[in-house]
């Protein structure tokens, strides 16, 4: 991840983590060793706030994903999982996950290849 859309100052606020956490529809769960398919948001600003485990990112980071850029998310920790807060900077923010959009679109391969 480029370094420019990374805040590193929050992790000292997580030595005293709350004993009840409340989860809402913007807490993301990401098992151990898991790859979130790459998105693109072609119609907001994301953030994406590391409360707990490591997604590149370590606990406390956050990560301002731009508008349109393709992205993803990678827990590479065996035995631990991570959770994040995510926000978009707009109300209808769509996401267009990328393999999907790009390798089933029905254009033959061999045009695709070109």
């Amino acid at each position: 991840m480029e370094p420019f859309f990374t805040f590193t100052g929050f992790p000292g606020i997580f030595y005293q983590a709350p004993k009840k956490f409340k989860a809402l529809k913007a807490v993301l769960q990401f098992p151990p060793n898991t790859l979130f398919p790459p998105p693109t948001r072609p119609d907001a600003t994301g953030l994406l706030f590391l409360v707990d485990g490591s997604l590149e990112l370590q606990t406390g980071d956050l990560f301002i994903f731009p508008k349109g850029l393709v992205h993803y998310q990678y827990n590479s920790v065996a035995q631990l999982p991570a959770t994040a807060i995510a926000a978009f900077g707009s109300a209808s923010a769509r996401a267009v996950t990328v393999p999907p959009a790009v390798f089933t679109t029905g254009i033959d391969d061999v045009i695709l290849a070109k």
